[in-house]
């Protein structure tokens, strides 16, 4: 669930060998764990879908997109480092394409999350150079 306190802090961030991300922080002064799980997409000729989200080309280089049909209903969307660190966060997105640049960025392993009304959304993006 997507939380837009701003009292909210994350404490922890792991991995589990299945690749699913756990966020742990505190929010009102109550401890909780999120489990987020991705896509196992790993290739360009797999778009990443979670049901109408594409996220493309995949492997990038110096950028890459994200499609999602909103229907003018603002989104966020984050992109996660392999070892859980937040490198992106862009919130009050309201167009159906975001065109992220990864200029910068080593190669590597990244998760997206996109987090709109209806629901939480996520997979794997791999950048090359």
């Amino acid at each position: 669930r997507y939380s837009s306190e701003t009292d909210a802090v994350v404490k922890s961030v792991a991995f589990d060998q299945d690749l699913n991300l756990y966020l742990t922080g505190t929010a009102s002064g109550s401890t909780v764990t999120q489990k987020y799980s991705f896509s196992n997409a790993t290739n360009s000729n797999e778009l990443l879908q979670n049901q109408e989200i594409s996220v493309f080309p995949n492997p990038c280089q110096d950028q890459f997109t994200v499609f999602f049909p909103n229907q003018g209903q603002p989104y966020a969307l984050k992109l996660f480092a392999e070892n859980g660190k937040l490198l992106f966060h862009r919130t009050h997105c309201s167009t159906q394409e975001q065109l992220v640049d990864t200029k910068g960025w080593p190669a590597g392993m990244y998760y997206y999350q996109l987090i709109a009304a209806e629901g939480l959304f996520s997979g794997k993006l791999i950048k090359q150079h």
